[in-house]
C-alpha cells in the first residue's frame, strides 16, 4: 500500500465515528419529514429536504477546517514530522471530506426524490422517470445543482486549508493575534474575488468560451402545446473554469508549501 493510501485510510479510520453519527442525524431529520410530507402534503417537507441538500455545499470546508484543527490540537509533531509532502497530508483531507460529502449527499438526495414523490401533488409528476421529457428535465436540474454544490464545496474548502496553515504558521509570531491573518483572508477569498471578477481586466483576459446553461422544460408540464421549450438560465464560460482550476491548485500548492516549511510546532 502506497504511503498516500495508508494516510487517507488512517484518516477515514479516524472519522468514521463521527461520519456514522452524522449520516443518522441526516436519516432521523428526513425521516420526520417524511412523517410531515405524509401527513400534510403541503410541499414545505420536499423544500426543507432541498435546502438540507444544498447546505451540504459546506460540508467538505467544514470538514477540512476542522480537521486539521484536530491535527493542530492533537497531533501536531507527529503530523508535520511524518516524512511525506504536504500535499500528501492535505490531500487526504479532501479525499476523506469529499468521501463523506458524497455518501451524505446522495442519501439526502434519495430521500430528497422520495419526498418529491409522496409530498405535493403538483411536484409528484416529476417522479415519472419514465417520460422521456421528465426524465431529462430531472437530470438537467440534478446535475447541475450537484455541480454547483460541490464546485463551490470544493472553493470554500481549499481557502478553509490555507487559512487554517496560514493561522497555524504564524502561531509564535503573532499569538491570540493570529485570528487577524485568517480575517484578512477570508475578506480576501470574498470581498477580494468578487471585486476582481466584476473587473474590467478579468472580463477581457477570462471571460470566452461561452456556454448556456439550459433547461428543457417538459410540455405537459408547463403548458406548452408546441413541444418543450428550452430556457437559458446562465452563461458558464470556459476561461472561468479554467482561472477557478488555476486558483484552485495554486492555493493548495501555497498550503502544501506553508505545511512543508513553515507550519509550527
Amino acid at each position: 500500500m502506497s504511503p498516500w493510501l495508508a494516510i487517507v485510510r488512517k484518516d477515514l479510520r479516524l472519522t468514521r465515528a463521527h461520519d456514522l453519527v452524522s449520516l443518522i442525524g441526516i436519516v432521523i431529520v428526513e425521516s420526520l419529514l417524511l412523517y410531515v410530507a405524509y401527513r400534510t402534503h403541503s410541499g414545505v417537507a420536499t423544500v426543507l429536504s432541498f435546502f438540507l441538500l444544498g447546505l451540504h455545499a459546506f460540508a467538505l470546508p467544514v470538514y477540512v477546517y476542522m480537521s486539521l484543527g484536530r491535527e493542530w490540537r492533537k497531533a501536531s509533531p507527529l503530523w508535520l514530522h511524518l516524512p511525506q509532502p504536504g500535499w500528501m497530508l492535505l490531500g487526504s483531507k479532501f479525499v476523506c471530506g469529499l468521501v463523506q460529502m458524497m455518501v451524505s449527499f446522495v442519501v439526502t438526495g434519495l430521500f430528497s426524490v422520495w419526498l418529491l414523490a409522496v409530498d405535493n401533488p403538483n411536484m409528484v409528476v416529476l417522479t415519472h422517470l419514465g417520460d422521456p421529457q421528465v426524465l431529462r428535465f430531472d437530470l438537467q436540474v440534478a446535475g447541475w445543482f450537484t455541480a454547483a454544490v460541490f464546485g463551490f464545496a470544493l472553493y470554500m474548502a481549499v481557502w478553509g486549508a490555507l487559512i487554517s496553515v496560514v493561522m497555524r504558521s504564524v502561531r509564535h509570531a503573532l499569538g491570540r493575534w493570529r485570528w487577524l491573518i485568517g480575517l484578512v483572508l477570508v475578506l480576501l477569498a470574498t470581498w477580494g474575488m468578487d471585486g476582481l471578477q466584476q473587473s474590467a481586466v478579468y472580463h477581457a483576459l477570462f471571460h470566452w468560451g461561452a456556454w448556456s446553461v439550459a433547461l428543457t422544460l417538459p410540455a405537459h408540464l408547463f403548458g406548452n402545446p408546441g413541444g418543450p421549450a428550452t430556457v437559458s438560465l446562465f452563461n458558464v464560460y470556459a476561461g472561468d473554469l479554467l482561472f477557478n482550476a488555476l486558483l484552485f491548485a495554486t492555493l493548495f500548492a501555497v498550503s502544501a508549501w506553508l505545511l512543508d516549511r513553515r507550519a509550527e510546532v
